[in-house]
């Protein structure tokens, strides 16, 4: 069998692959229209698509897990399957001319209506491919068409040459399980300012814990404009910032302006998100100061001890952000 294999592009990002070229494709309708053009009255053969369980493809797949799936048709077996017809000729005696069907594999943006070519790697057969989803997506789908030159046997006896074809088509939303990586902006009136955010590391981990790296820049943190990294910490909701890695250094009397940092892989939910400061790392069940208000008049507050500076943050799947950044108040 063809050792050759398309890998996708765009949406995905697939193993041992280059991106070839990107096609759109006329007769795809953004992916809902499965219909090949019968121009030569080819024969026209079934296909599905299956996961590497020998299951069909599931509505919903995980962002960032790659996803084995496989073609199954009578174009990738070694012989013509005997009596291929359809409703224009009778393909009787057919053989296959060549010894591996071409096959062509394409990731739809169904949504943005775009087709991308997918790419070539050598380790898998023609009709398999791996996908790494690593961006959600509402609605998206993978389609492969099959081909493989043939000949037969003419109901007046003569030899005739025709392509026999195959396509399918799977539909699946990819779902987002990267939580937000929304940080802190942070200024103080008449004084000093400074941000805190983090940033996904690695990306595209394939793993239900995702990490983020801290990044602090602005005098508040780095006695500079300068930015730094700190370390990494799971992305989700026990994001506590060590004292080693980055505090909040402030007068008691001081009034400081906050600003959240809205980010996410995907769709953040704006109306989710909670910040102000609390007693230990209970964010806001333990909330010493008024919610959301980006004006924080620090001589009004009573500090217990460890106190922190917090924020929770949703995307539209649910995926819950908690940071914490320890907040030192100088008497």
């Amino acid at each position: 069998m063809n050792s050759k294999i398309l890998t996708a592009f765009s949406l995905f990002i697939v193993s041992s692959s280059i991106l070839l070229a990107q096609q759109e494709i006329p007769w795809f309708g953004g992916g809902d229209n499965t219909y090949i053009p019968n121009r030569d009255n080819s024969p026209i053969l079934e296909m599905s698509l299956k996961n590497e369980s020998d299951e069909i493809i599931p509505e919903e797949i995980l962002e960032d897990f790659p996803l084995s799936i496989k073609a199954e048709s009578d174009i990738f077996s070694e012989e013509a399957p005997i009596g291929m017809g359809n409703s224009f000729e009778y393909f009787d005696q057919p053989q296959w001319l060549e010894p591996n069907a071409k096959a062509l594999w394409f990731i739809n943006d169904i949504d943005n209506d775009k087709s991308y070519m997918a790419t070539y790697s050598p380790d898998l057969a023609v009709n398999q491919i791996i996908i790494n989803p690593t961006n959600p997506a509402e609605n998206c789908s993978i389609t492969c068409y099959g081909s493989r030159k043939m000949k037969y046997v003419k109901s007046d006896g003569r030899m005739g040459i025709s392509n026999a074809k195959a396509n399918a088509i799977a539909k699946f939303r990819v779902k987002d399980i990267t939580p937000p990586t929304c940080g802190f902006s942070i200024s103080v009136v008449n004084g000093e300012n400074g941000s805190c955010w983090p940033t996904e590391e690695p990306l595209d981990k394939p793993d239900y814990t995702k990490t983020a790296q801290l990044h602090f820049s602005g005098y508040l943190f780095t006695n500079s404009d300068s930015e730094r990294t700190g370390n990494i910490y799971n992305l989700g909701e026990e994001m506590i910032i060590s004292n080693e890695d980055g505090v909040l250094n402030i007068h008691k009397d001081n009034i400081i302006k906050v600003k959240i940092i809205q980010n996410d892989n995907y769709k953040l939910d704006p109306e989710s998100i909670v910040f102000g400061i609390c007693g230990g790392a209970g964010g806001v069940s333990s909330a010493i100061s008024q919610l959301n208000t980006e004006e924080i008049d620090l001589s009004e507050i009573e500090f217990p001890e460890n106190p922190y500076l917090f924020l929770e943050a949703k995307d539209n799947e649910g995926n819950l952000q908690k940071l914490f950044l320890p907040i030192i108040i100088q008497e």
